[in-house]
């Protein structure tokens, strides 16, 4: 380092500039001083380490020599020695310093003739090494040589005469106990340290941080067990049996597999690719219909334009139309308590959502109109309601003062059998009244205009023809917007026990996962179907949904012929863009 140059020293023969220079010299006394003083220690830690290495060097260069002169164990030798020589000897390396006559006369450790230079590799892992004899959780051993206090950065090594049952010490050569640490600072759990097991550890001046792998290993470890199930560790030392099922939430294998079909169906949209084979698995983005089982589908509506299937719309299946004169519902006791007309289903069974009545309304009725769907009891309606969902209620008001087509949709739909006769009964809340009533158009007289029904009438309590047996009255009966799309089959490697449905579904109207909107898969070929309980996973484009669940097959017939189905209820129209399915 450097000192800063003194000023200008004063002097007599300049009287003019002696005080101001002498002034300026005195002042930067102090500061030459304390630069002076630094200079010195630093000369001073130089020559320190000038003469460490020095003796460094020396000792590097005499145990350099010492290895490149080195013949052997002393106790092997016999006969002269000259200088440079060198031998081990009790754990420790020695270098003769003068010559021997006779190299047995002389001992290593013994006499001056040697100097010592080194220890042997045992040596140097005893001073580091060393057994524990302690039947507790406070080790204890004993180094040697021994060391004199326990440093910063200090590495030793045990082997654990006894397995720990909680926080642990460790005392070497009584410096005192210590404890030791895991994962930085952490107490140890029981059973972090085996009986047995040689332990690594590292003094940081407070504890001993423990170096080496505890014994309860990582964490997540997991072993398939011969009962199915996994033993899984959610923490070290916590390691507890899991079902499979248990084990793939821990480790979030359905999001992964919802990623893999989603991941598929994409790369099948972006390749253009029909029916898409994975293991044990596959996709369908609709590309074509070689998926789909179209000879069992039904109520399906392929969009080939846009790779989709959607709901056909519903449509009328039973009708009788003649826009006549109207037979007046008036309620309460007496004439025309309920108006009724009976119907048959012929072009086969269906699901049925809605009817429509062409009705009118006089005066103002503030009650309600209720419609349902009864069965028959001897050619009369037998007060039965063909399905718990067969009702509707409408408020009269509603009803146009002019005769028009009313349409009553039901909450859910139901199913109706060919050739069956039913009837579509309607009903008021409010107290009879010839005034303000609702009046259901019909015809009579002009032959039988609907062969499979007539039109009646209850009156206090018993029914009979409106008019004559050839009445009837307009009515409409809707089958419903439903569809049930079934897959071809797909042969599995080996029988399924749990197969996942993913669908990528697109709400045209508001649909609820299993209720609108129900999924089935089956391993007997379709034979039995195992529903799955869907779940919405969120979306995967604008307004296009990812639902998915699994259905667990175990319990059908042993197969391997995988095909999946999907539902719709209650009229809801969607768009389906693809499926797919895992199996495991």
């Amino acid at each position: 380092m450097s000192i800063t140059a003194l000023p200008e020293a004063p002097s007599r023969a300049t009287p003019a500039t002696f005080s101001t220079l002498a002034d300026a010299f005195l002042a930067a006394l102090a500061t030459f001083v304390t630069e002076a003083n630094a200079l010195e220690t630093n000369v001073n830690a130089k020559e320190v380490l000038a003469v460490a290495a020095a003796a460094t060097a020396e000792a590097s260069e005499a145990v350099a020599l010492a290895a490149a002169n080195y013949v052997g164990p002393w106790a092997d030798q016999v006969g002269a020695a000259a200088v440079p020589y060198a031998v081990s000897h009790l754990d420790q390396y020695w270098q003769l310093v003068s010559d021997l006559a006779d190299v047995t006369a002389k001992t290593p450790g013994t006499d001056s003739e040697w100097i010592q230079i080194g220890w042997t590799v045992q040596t140097m892992q005893e001073a580091t090494y060393a057994a524990d004899a302690e039947e507790s959780d406070t080790y204890v051993i004993t180094l040697s040589p021994v060391p004199g206090a326990l440093f910063d950065g200090m590495i030793v090594s045990f082997k654990a005469n006894t397995a720990n049952t909680g926080t642990a010490t460790l005392n070497v050569n009584e410096l005192g106990a210590k404890t030791i640490k895991k994962n930085h600072d952490q107490d140890l759990a029981t059973g972090d340290i085996e009986s047995g097991q040689k332990v690594l550890v590292q003094y940081d001046g407070t504890n001993f941080q423990m170096l080496s792998q505890t014994a309860a290993g990582i964490a997540t470890d997991t072993i398939w067990t011969e009962a199915n199930s996994f033993v899984i560790g959610t923490g070290v030392g916590t390691a507890e049996e899991k079902t499979l099922s248990e084990t793939r939430d821990i480790l979030g294998m359905d999001v992964i597999e919802i990623n893999i079909l989603l991941n598929a169906f994409r790369i099948a949209i972006n390749g253009g690719l029909v029916k898409f084979n994975m293991v044990d698995g596959i996709m369908d983005e609709f590309e074509d219909e070689s998926g789909v089982d179209t000879g069992t589908s039904t109520g399906e509506s392929y969009d080939s334009g846009n790779d989709l299937y959607s709901v056909t719309a519903g449509a009328v299946v039973e009708e009788s139309i003649t826009n006549n004169s109207a037979r007046g519902l008036y309620g309460g006791s007496g004439t025309r308590e309920k108006v009724a007309q009976s119907f048959q289903v012929s072009s086969g069974a269906i699901t049925c959502a809605k009817v429509a009545l062409y009705l009118s309304k006089t005066g103002l009725p503030t009650d309600n109109i209720t419609c349902t769907i009864e069965t028959d009891d001897a050619g009369k309606p037998s007060g039965t309601l063909v399905d718990v969902n067969a009702t509707k209620l409408l408020a009269a008001s509603t009803i146009a003062v002019g005769p028009d087509w009313v349409e009553f949709a039901f909450a859910g739909t139901f199913s109706l059998s060919q050739s069956t006769t039913y009837w579509i009964v309607l009903a008021r809340s409010g107290a009879r009244d010839e005034s303000k009533y609702v009046g259901w158009r019909f015809v009579h007289g002009t032959g039988d205009t609907y062969a499979d029904g007539n039109f009646e009438e209850q009156n206090s309590g018993t029914w009979a023809n409106v008019i004559d047996a050839e009445a009837d009255a307009d009515f409409k009966v809707y089958s419903a917007s439903v569809m049930s799309l079934q897959s071809e089959l797909t042969e599995a490697e080996a029988n399924p026990d749990t197969v996942r449905i993913v669908l990528m579904e697109e709400d045209v109207d508001a649909v609820t996962e299993n209720t609108d909107l129900k999924a089935y898969a089956s391993r007997d070929d379709g034979a039995n179907w195992a529903q799955a309980t869907l779940v919405d996973e969120g979306d995967y484009g604008s307004g296009k949904r990812i639902l998915e669940g699994e259905a667990d097959v175990s319990g059908q017939a042993a197969d391997k012929t995988v095909k999946w189905k999907v539902t719709t209820h209650n009229s809801k129209d969607l768009k389906l863009h693809g499926i797919g399915l895992l199996w495991k």
